[in-house]
């Protein structure tokens, strides 16, 4: 079972891992920010001084540091 597993996330066409994470993960904040942990995430919203963070769940700390961050562009 194990071993199935890892190699589900080997390429299946050839057996390679997976490529690294491109230029675009880093620039687009979805995808930055879905890349990152919740205490990564609450560490932004903290450097952010975003209100109330610590309490909110992944789902809606996501949403409010996307509106704050497309705000600041």
């Amino acid at each position: 079972m194990t071993k199935r597993f890892l190699l589900e996330l080997l390429n299946p066409q050839n057996g390679e891992p997976l490529p690294a994470t491109s230029a675009a993960w880093r620039r687009v904040p979805e995808l930055l920010l879905a890349s990152m942990s919740l205490v990564q995430l609450r560490q932004l919203a903290q450097g952010l001084r975003l209100r109330g963070y610590a309490g909110m769940g992944r789902e809606r700390l996501n949403n409010k540091l996307l509106k704050r961050l497309k705000r600041r562009r």
